[in-house]
């Protein structure tokens, strides 16, 4: 189980460090699009969400970010990352947001995950992996 888990991180890793290009450009459109039908703030909640969020906003300025440093009041967040191995770190940052106020918690992430993540509302799997694949969870 621990070689499972160790070469599901390494895999990660890697996917996420080489994330570039055309596949990089394919997340941020279907970024984009998830976004054209939701009212959300959103954030990155990793480096490599960091990426993907910057080259959707070359594609969309208007964007609308969340300002970390505030609180959301009711406001839907939409969580951005990379290629994930396990939840827990993207729960931490879904409960967190939902801490300062975020009604409504989603994540678009590079990874299709088919679980349930406490504190979200719902997954989307952008990227090469997926034609927007979301797993309503709540």
């Amino acid at each position: 189980m621990a070689t499972n888990l160790l070469a599901g991180v390494l895999e990660a890793q890697t996917r996420n460090s080489l994330l570039a290009g055309d596949d990089l450009l394919r997340a941020a459109q279907d970024l984009v699009e998830a976004l054209s039908t939701r009212r959300h703030l959103v954030m990155a909640s990793d480096s490599v969400g960091d990426r993907v969020l910057g080259a959707a906003l070359l594609l969309e300025p208007s964007i609308p970010l969340a300002d970390r440093s505030s609180h959301f009041n009711g406001a839907h967040v939409m969580l951005v990352a990379g290629h994930i191995s396990g939840d827990a770190r993207m729960s931490m940052r879904a409960c967190s947001v939902r801490a300062l106020g975020a009604l409504r918690v989603e994540a678009a992430m590079l990874t299709h995950w088919g679980e349930p993540i406490e504190g979200l509302d719902a997954i989307l799997c952008i990227g090469s992996e997926s034609s927007l694949r979301v797993a309503a969870l709540a």
